[in-house]
């Protein structure tokens, strides 16, 4: 099962754009021009994975199963909405627990950095 996602971009952004969505698992499927805002319209897929998921925060593949949230990590999860944190143990730069790989946001590192 695949899911799909979106975006619109001006030229000079699209290859920016479409190389961060793919860090996240994203693959290309349709590139359309977009005269009226002199860009490009991309379509994208990506695999669903029943047992893991990608943050949308942070960009981690995680188990679903270790979250609150479905689009979150538990770690983006705990800082974002209070919800229970996983208790790391890693081991090969993911936590052999919830699947974190130790990723923060832009946001959340602001976010410990004003502690």
């Amino acid at each position: 099962m695949y899911e799909y996602k979106v975006e619109k971009y001006r030229v000079k952004n699209a290859e920016k754009g479409m190389n961060e969505l793919a860090k996240l698992g994203w693959r290309v499927v349709a590139v359309l021009p977009n005269t009226a805002m002199y860009g490009v319209v991309v379509t994208y897929e990506r695999e669903v994975d029943s047992e893991h998921s990608i943050c949308a925060e942070c960009g981690s593949k995680f188990l679903l199963a270790s979250s609150k949230m479905e689009s979150l990590c538990p770690e983006c999860a705990h800082f974002l909405y209070g919800y229970p944190n996983c208790e790391h143990v890693f081991e090969n730069g993911k936590c052999i627990k919830c699947g974190w790989n130790g990723n923060h946001s832009e946001y959340i590192k602001s976010l410990l950095s004003d502690d």
